[in-house]
Formats: C-alpha cells, sequence, structure tokens
C-alpha cells in the first residue's frame, strides 16, 4: 500500500543516515573549509571536539531524515505506478520517477542540509540544530532557509533518477538465469550502494558547490549565486576542487545507500508478513 512504502522509507532512510553521518560531517568539512587532505580534515575535526565533533549535527537531521526518506520512496512509488502498471517498468519510468521524487523532497531536505552543513562547517558557534535555525531565519526569512536549493535541486533531481534506475538494474543482472527467485539480503545491499555510489559520483560537482553555498556567509556572501561559486571556485583551486570530498562521498555512498535500500525492502517484507499497513 502507500502508507507501507512511506514508512518503509522511513525506516531505511533512519538506518542508512546514522550509518553514513561521520562520513558526511568530513565530507562537508572538506568541501567547506577548502581542505585539500581528508586525513587533515579527520585530525581537525578531532582536535576540536574529539570523537564527538563526527556526530556533529546528527540530532536535528535525524529527526527528520525518516520524514524526508518517507516523502521519497512514497512519491517515487506514486509517481512509477502513474507512469507504468506493468510489474517491469521501464528504465526511462524508473529514471522519471526518481527524478520526481528528488524534486518532491527538496521542500524538507534543503533546510535540513543547510542546517546540518552550517553545523558541520562552524563548530562552536551555534548552541544546537534549533540555535541554527533560528539564526538563519533571522538573516534571511524563509528564503534564507531556502539558501542553496538551485545546485540542490539540480543535484537531488539528477542524482534520484539516476538512483532508482542503478538500483533496479543491478538487482536485475544480479537475478540474471534465476529470475523466479528474490534478491537476497547481501544483494540488496551491494545494489543499493552501487546505485548511491554511482549516482553520487555523477553528482560529486554539484556537491561541492551546494556546500560551499550553504555554509557561505549570509551577511557578507563570498558567492553571488550557483554559476558564480562555478567560476570563482576554478579560478581558486582549478577543476579538481569540484571533486573535493570524492574519496569519502564514494565510501559514505555506497554504505549509506546499501543500509537505506536493505532496510527499505526488509521492513516492507515485514509490513506483508505481519500484515500491518
Amino acid at each position: 500500500t502507500t502508507m507501507s512504502e512511506f514508512v518503509s522509507g522511513w525506516v531505511g532512510g533512519c538506518c542508512g543516515f546514522v550509518l553514513g553521518h561521520p562520513f558526511d560531517t568530513l565530507k562537508v568539512r572538506q568541501q567547506a573549509l577548502n581542505q585539500k587532505s581528508i586525513v587533515f580534515t579527520f585530525k581537525d575535526c578531532i582536535k576540536q571536539d574529539g570523537l564527538r565533533s563526527l556526530m556533529r549535527g546528527l540530532s536535528y537531521p535525524i529527526m527528520s531524515v525518516g520524514v524526508i526518506n518517507s516523502l521519497f520512496f512514497g512519491v517515487y512509488n506514486l509517481t512509477l505506478s502513474t507512469l507504468s502498471s506493468s510489474s517491469s517498468p521501464s528504465y526511462s519510468h524508473l529514471f522519471s520517477a526518481g527524478c520526481v521524487a528528488g524534486a518532491a523532497q527538496l521542500v524538507l531536505a534543503v533546510p535540513v542540509d543547510l542546517i546540518k552543513i552550517r553545523l558541520q562547517a562552524e563548530q562552536g558557534r551555534f548552541r544546537g540544530p534549533f540555535d541554527c535555525l533560528k539564526t538563519i531565519y533571522k538573516e534571511g526569512g524563509i528564503r534564507g532557509c531556502y539558501k542553496g536549493i538551485v545546485p540542490q535541486g539540480f543535484r537531488d533531481v539528477k542524482a534520484s533518477g539516476l538512483y532508482f534506475l542503478l538500483y533496479s538494474y543491478s538487482l536485475e543482472r544480479m537475478r540474471e538465469g534465476d529470475t523466479g527467485r528474490e534478491n537476497t539480503g547481501a544483494e540488496i545491499f551491494l545494489a543499493g550502494g552501487l546505485a548511491g555510489l554511482l549516482s553520487w559520483q555523477a553528482i560529486i560537482y554539484l556537491d561541492v558547490v551546494k556546500s560551499r553555498i550553504q555554509s557561505d556567509c549570509h551577511v557578507k556572501p563570498k558567492y553571488a549565486g550557483m554559476m558564480d561559486c562555478f567560476v570563482t571556485s576554478y579560478r581558486q583551486d582549478g577543476l579538481s576542487v569540484f571533486a573535493r570530498g570524492f574519496s569519502m562521498m564514494s565510501l559514505r555512498a555506497f554504505f549509506v545507500n546499501g543500509a537505506t535500500f536493505l532496510g527499505y525492502e526488509y521492513f516492507m517484507k515485514l509490513i506483508k508478513i505481519m500484515n500491518l499497513l
């Protein structure tokens, strides 16, 4: 049912998020603070506040990530069922449904990402996520809460379409020669991990720009917009800057999305077995 898709998306999102948050903290700090070495970023984090600094900004998104993923998976399945009634929808339908889901979740994902990035990049400035939200709203109102929506929109729509397409394709290839069986847990984790890894690698340049814009000062901004951020970043650091955080992002993407799909698929099975929804 539609409700089971939303609830399973919530569970899967929470599974992936908790596993991946330390990787995300390092990725954001490396991109936003223009640190070239991930080893230096890690040491800098630990020096400031110990291992707990890797979990900075966790409380706010963990409360919202379930809702975002619930919306993400729910809209995806609703869109896919609207586009195709077949049990084996085409790759174009999978991609299109993913793009719609990626666009739909922006209404929640942008403010959550903005707060998370500010907490990670400006450690010590805010008392917590709600103090950060209050400061952002005071500085820029509702518009300020959606800072970076353009690069995040380009990033999430493209990545989401690839995400579901690659996941479905991987599962099909793993069942090749035995199409009647269900995929194992290991195959689901691997397919989800590969989907997350490849879709994120395709948009790393947009992620760098998004992180820089969202961590930028509102009062005296360094960047006038997405294109200005592209140009300024290129002039300062060359093309290599758009791959900043690539290794940490790739590692995070694999484990987070493997866990997300595993949590999603197995909770869906639990719901069907227990006839909960």
